[in-house]
């Protein structure tokens, strides 16, 4: 079983070539697209990761913290999805054969989900499983409405948290199965702060072990699409008033902020997010002046 700072040293290529190996070495015959690589197993469940990271180059240099337990690197680890792939790796390794698809490009809009979704027809597949979720135990299930599905996850120990996207959102809808994102134990993940809390990873990884293990006797998820919410006229004033009673839910920790504790940062690729106190006081140990989060209501 390969360490998880081996693979999260390699650059894409490398990634993909390994997981190649790996997946013919346990026993699978290997589909490969352009941006893709799938596996069709034995377990009537699809796991999903994938394997590009938003940064240009893999980290030279990975280091363990063993006071907080997690691991960092200055480059940008790129645990984001890479402990995603681990995941799935060790899975395998511990004997279960699911399904797997490992996609390239989620971070550059879905690529890879895009050319699987119209070339890959699962077979026997009773829902998606995806490993790219920040946090500990979070669920995201995107414009998923199937409620029956929503409860079967949860009674492992997850629970159900907002995202914005990840493969299935693509995977879900064109293939009529449900699906959820499963939280990975990153944190702070698009900018050089990314750390991983390896105990929570393999939380979730046993997880994961256990969902398979009665993946037989589960029902099969059908993909439900969201009813259509009826659109409210909200005005200008909503959408500039920074005095609106809105509460958010801060982008790397997943908690609600009330308006007169948000704080917003700007991470290296120029895109602004809510941060919570706590995640903006983390953000800004190691931050200079110009991209420290700054918090939105300035009190007094």
């Amino acid at each position: 079983m390969i360490k998880i700072k081996t693979l999260i040293k390699k650059d894409t290529v490398e990634v993909r070539q390994f997981v190649i190996s790996q997946l013919r070495h346990y026993g699978y015959d290997v589909q490969e697209g352009w941006w893709y690589v799938y596996a069709q197993g034995t377990i009537p469940v699809c796991l999903v990761a994938h394997i590009d990271t938003v940064h240009a180059e893999a980290p030279k240099q990975v280091f363990y913290d063993q006071k907080r337990k997690v691991l960092w690197s200055p480059d940008g680890l790129g645990a984001d999805d890479r402990a995603g792939v681990w995941a799935i790796l060790y899975i395998l390794e511990a004997g279960y054969r699911p399904s797997v698809l490992f996609t390239d490009l989620e971070e550059f809009g879905g690529g890879g989900a895009k050319e699987a979704a119209k070339e890959i027809t699962p077979a026997g597949i009773k829902y998606l499983l995806e490993i790219d979720r920040r946090g500990s135990r979070d669920a995201v299930f995107y414009d998923e409405d199937n409620e029956d599905f929503k409860q079967y996850v949860e009674a492992f120990g997850f629970k159900e948290a907002l995202g914005t996207f990840s493969d299935i959102s693509i995977l879900t809808p064109e293939w009529g199965i449900a699906g959820v994102n499963v939280s990975t134990g990153y944190y702070m993940e698009h900018s050089k702060s990314e750390y991983l809390c390896v105990a929570e990873l393999m939380a979730s990884v046993y997880k994961v072990m256990q969902m398979l293990s009665v993946a037989d006797k589960a029902p099969v998820f059908k993909h439900v699409e969201p009813k259509p919410e009826p659109r409210k006229y909200l005005g200008w004033s909503y959408w500039f008033d920074r005095n609106k009673t809105d509460w958010v839910q801060c982008y790397l920790c997943t908690n609600w902020v009330s308006p007169e504790d948000q704080y917003v940062w700007e991470d290296e690729f120029q895109e602004e997010w809510v941060l919570c106190p706590e995640c903006a006081r983390i953000i800004n140990e190691g931050a200079s002046r110009d991209t420290m989060a700054v918090k939105l209501h300035q009190d007094g």
